[in-house]
């Protein structure tokens, strides 16, 4: 038969054995009420509805949208203005270009920099055209009585290269300069030199302590148990170090998901213009974008009325494979510069259309007319940035947010979260109280860590940084709801034992020699109650103290019998040193929880 008559009686047939589509009427349901609903036709639109859009589309971040939405030099700014209002002689100054003037003159002679003077002037003018040069007044007086020689001199030297280029890079030197000597408020180096203009800090009172507390939310639960100004103060020094950590996390989030993967995908496609102005005009875009979708906002401010903004900006992740989001989200290039990543290869770019076109932002629609399109079009959830959004949110994620929060600031490797331990030793005790209840009050690290202090327990911690305002409450459970290590272990949380985990099965073949049923009965078998807390324990629960348990309860039985002519008992005598009384120390923890 041909080709064309098997397949009419192919549909023929088909058509005979499909059952006929009945009718139905409103009075079927009445007369059998498990009559099935009629059928409705999905409605396209629902596809993209918001409400199944996962969480982080909009923007349910785990990080407080205190530390989220604002900015440290918006804090400043508040700062400013407060001592402004302190001192009126303090503002006359900074709007003083007279005054400026000697300023400057000081800060050009203790940089020792050759065009100090031409760039620290021009920054003045920046400032002034956008009507902020009371900001850079206080700045410059704060740089002069607290800066190193060093320091002026670095400033310096990132500025002059932005200053007699587009509007865009004189913003972001002005944004630099500013947050550089507003930083000294908190930051004070060692060397302070006498100046003129020591008696206006002084009378604005923007030097104390209680200055620096504007701008943060006070609201916490936290401030609601405190009660010593000892504790109070902790506080705010933590939540100033958190500050500080959450600047430098969602700089390194934009860098990783967006700033530096255009960067990448300009060089790979042979547009050195575009690559070169990501940092200029193309981040006001990125920057937009993020802020629009997120309310998320870095240290650098962006310039929403940016024409340019296609320069560097474009549907960029559309031309590169899978394979170079693997590499830009790696937790080892967290913040890295592209160039700085071996593993990326040009074969990643996979389509180079973006590059080759130099209006290729523009004429596809990704960018409009100017950033604040990108920014309208992410408060809209448009679609083409879904996964520009989804690049950025990820390195939001719970875990890897917590983890590094808390690691970092332990550390405490940068100058600005010194005191971060110190903090957490003042307030820990009140934390423990509120949240865990009677008892001892233990060190922090044995409560946020396992016994041998490796992993990080991000429920505790999830827990404690929404105590003091910084994670979500919906990301922070509390923590009576989560069983102990030992319960985890010996599947006695719940009232009924945990599923057990199937063990892999060995591959057909031949059984090797060390598997042999005559080897398996010369093995020492466990004691009843070890058998049942290891079956009963499944794979991903054993951690913590039960872990160091199961090791040495494994260890144990696992050693042959010694002879020792009815004296003691096999666990004792495989027992060495401090591990009987590890070993008696766990099986006292057993009984109570079995008695439970």
């Amino acid at each position: 038969k041909s080709k064309e008559i098997r397949q009419q009686e192919t549909s023929m047939f088909a058509r005979l054995r499909r059952p006929s589509k009945v009718q139905r009427s409103p009075s079927d349901s009445k007369l059998n009420p498990n009559a099935a609903p009629p059928k409705q036709k999905k409605n396209k639109i629902q596809k993209t509805s918001t409400s199944k859009m996962p969480s982080w589309q909009n923007g349910a971040t785990p990080l407080a949208q205190h530390y989220m939405t604002t900015t440290r030099l918006n804090r400043y700014y508040q700062q400013f203005e407060a001592a402004f209002r302190t001192s009126s002689q303090l503002h006359n100054t900074a709007t003083s270009r007279s005054d400026v003037n000697r300023i400057i003159g000081q800060l050009a002679s203790r940089s020792n920099h050759p065009e100090a003077n031409h760039v620290l002037s021009r920054l003045y003018d920046i400032a002034q055209g956008m009507r902020n040069q009371k900001y850079m007044g206080v700045a410059y007086i704060l740089m002069l009585k607290f800066e190193t020689a060093d320091g002026i001199y670095s400033i310096v030297e990132r500025s002059r290269d932005r200053i007699g280029r587009c509007y865009s890079a004189q913003k972001q030197a002005y944004t630099l300069t500013v947050s550089q000597g507003a930083h000294l408020l908190q930051q004070r180096g060692p060397s302070q030199v006498n100046t003129s203009w020591d008696s206006l800090l002084s009378s604005s009172r923007i030097l104390e302590s209680s200055a620096s507390s504007s701008g943060f939310p006070s609201d916490v639960p936290a401030a609601t148990h405190i009660t010593s100004s000892e504790e109070r103060e902790a506080l705010l020094r933590l939540q100033e170090i958190i500050e500080d950590y959450t600047e430098t996390h969602k700089e390194n989030a934009f860098m990783s998901s967006l700033h530096e993967p255009a960067r990448f995908y300009y060089d790979m496609g042979g547009n050195h213009h575009h690559r070169d102005h990501v940092d200029v005009h193309g981040l006001n875009g990125w920057l937009c974008l993020i802020r629009g979708w997120f309310g998320a906002q870095i240290p650098i401010i962006p310039q929403a009325d940016d024409g340019d903004a296609f320069k560097g900006c474009s549907d960029v992740w559309s031309g590169m494979s899978s394979e170079a989001w693997d590499v830009f989200k790696r937790d080892e290039n967290f913040g890295k510069s592209y160039k700085g990543l071996r593993a990326l290869k040009s074969n990643m770019v996979t389509n180079k259309s973006f590059a080759s076109n130099f209006n290729s932002g523009r004429d596809t629609g990704f960018v409009g007319h100017n950033a604040s399109a990108m920014e309208e079009g992410a408060k809209k959830k448009k679609k083409k940035y879904l996964k520009y959004a989804e690049k950025f949110a990820y390195f939001f994620r719970r875990d890897f947010l917590v983890k590094k929060l808390f690691e970092v600031l332990n550390s405490e490797e940068k100058a600005e979260h010194v005191g971060f331990r110190k903090c957490l030793q003042a307030l820990f005790p009140v934390f423990y109280k509120v949240e865990v209840g009677a008892g001892d009050v233990p060190d922090y690290l044995e409560f946020f860590y396992d016994d041998m202090l490796m992993n990080l327990d991000l429920a505790a911690a999830s827990r404690f940084f929404w105590w003091i305002g910084v994670i979500k409450v919906e990301y922070a459970p509390p923590l009576s709801t989560h069983p102990s290590q030992d319960e985890a272990f010996f599947g006695q949380a719940d009232s009924k034992p945990p599923a057990r985990v199937k063990k892999p099965q060995p591959p057909p073949g031949p059984r090797p020699s060390n598997m042999k049923p005559s080897a398996m009965r010369n093995l020492p078998k466990p004691p009843p109650a070890a058998a049942a807390a290891k079956k009963n324990a499944p794979v991903h629960e054993v951690h913590g103290t039960s872990y160091r348990s199961f090791q040495i309860l494994r260890r144990l039985w696992r050693q042959p019998r010694k002879a020792t002519g009815g004296g003691g008992t096999r666990e004792e005598e495989a027992c060495q040193g401090d591990q009987v009384g590890q070993y008696q120390e766990m099986l006292v923890r057993m009984h109570s929880i079995s008695a439970r």
